[in-house]
C-alpha cells in the first residue's frame, strides 16, 4: 500500500500497482459543503484532479476526474462505492462498481433532514413520540427500512440500539453484502447472544 498526499492536509491510500501512474496527476480534496458548514469528516473527503482536453479549434479545457472512478475504470453511468466508507481508502479491494440503489444501500443514514438533526444516530431508526391532550405521554423508538421503493416498519421498540439491531438484520437479509450496518459483526452479535431475538424481520 502507498499513500498520496492531497491539498488541506489529506492523504489517500492506494495499491502500490497504481500509485506511479497516479501520480502523474496533481490530485486535490475536495469536501462536502454539508460537512463544511458543521464539522469536516474525513470520510466525506474526494481525490480529485483536473485533465487537459485538447479542443478541435486548437483551444483547450479542463475536465475534473476522480481518483476512486479512474482506478476502477467506471463508465459516466456507474457508480463506485467504498466499500468501508473511508472514500480516502482507493485500494481496489474497498473499492467496487454498484447501481445507484446499490450505491443507496450501502449509504449512511441521514444525519438532518430540512436543516434539522435527526431523531436517531442510526439508519433506520426514528424516535416516536406519543402525546395526550396536547402533552407528550411516552417515548419509543421505529425501526423501518425500504426494500424495492417500498417502507416496510420492522417494529416499535423501548431502546434505540434494540431498533438498530432489527434494521441491520433486515438489512443484510434484503441486501446481502451492500448492506451498510449500523453495527460490527462482534457488537450485534453481543447484542442477539444477550437478548435472544427471536422475532422475524417481516413487515409488521
Amino acid at each position: 500500500m502507498r499513500e498520496i498526499e492531497l491539498t488541506k492536509g489529506y492523504v489517500v491510500k492506494v495499491d502500490d500497482e497504481d500509485y506511479d501512474w497516479l501520480m502523474t496527476y496533481s490530485w486535490h480534496a475536495l469536501e462536502s459543503s454539508n460537512e463544511i458548514k458543521r464539522r469536516r469528516l474525513r470520510d466525506r473527503v474526494v481525490a480529485r484532479a483536473a485533465v487537459r482536453v485538447n479542443l478541435p479549434n486548437g483551444r483547450y479545457a479542463y475536465e475534473v476526474v476522480y481518483m476512486h472512478r479512474l482506478i476502477m475504470k467506471a463508465k459516466p453511468k456507474e457508480q463506485v462505492d467504498h466499500k468501508n466508507h473511508d472514500t480516502l481508502d482507493n485500494r481496489r479491494e474497498n473499492l467496487r462498481i454498484v447501481t445507484n440503489q446499490q450505491n443507496s444501500w450501502n449509504s449512511r443514514g441521514a444525519k438532518s433532514f430540512n436543516g434539522k438533526p435527526t431523531s436517531s444516530r442510526f439508519k433506520g431508526v426514528y424516535r416516536k413520540v406519543c402525546k395526550y391532550k396536547g402533552e407528550p405521554k411516552y417515548k419509543y423508538w421505529v425501526s423501518k427500512i425500504r426494500v424495492n421503493g417500498k417502507e416496510i416498519t420492522l417494529g416499535h421498540f423501548k431502546t434505540e440500539v434494540e431498533a438498530a439491531c432489527y434494521y441491520d438484520m433486515a438489512a443484510h437479509k434484503h441486501f446481502g453484502e451492500h448492506a451498510y450496518l449500523n453495527f460490527d459483526g462482534a457488537a450485534y452479535d453481543k447484542w442477539y447472544n444477550d437478548n435472544y431475538v427471536t422475532q422475524s424481520c417481516e413487515a409488521s
